[in-house]
């Protein structure tokens, strides 16, 4: 699985790029997922998740995440199409920090 996590920082002068844990107390984020999932006959089909929730900076958690999309794609080539289009997006609504695990 390859994702991403989005993030808003909740100040609001984001012209100058911040690097600090206090930048995101309480920032709204977005968790972009491109994998494979099993359907209910057994294949496995590309998959597209997004979840939403908030980061606790202070206690260091996840609140409030929920799934907020859930698409399966015939083919591996539209899928990452879409999660490419889903991070494009939430750039431009004003996610523009992001991070992703190493695989």
């Amino acid at each position: 699985m390859t994702a991403i996590t989005v993030y808003k920082t909740n100040r609001p002068d984001v012209s100058t790029p911040r690097n600090t844990p206090q930048d995101f107390d309480d920032a709204e984020y977005y968790e972009i997922a491109l994998g494979k999932v099993e359907n209910g006959d057994g294949e496995r089909k590309p998959t597209v998740k997004v979840f939403h929730g908030w980061w606790d900076e202070r206690n260091k958690e996840a609140k409030n995440s929920r799934l907020v999309l859930d698409v399966p794609y015939e083919n591996w080539d539209e899928a990452e199409s879409a999660y490419h289009n889903q991070i494009s997006y939430y750039a431009s609504q004003g996610y523009i920090y992001s991070f992703a695990p190493k695989p």
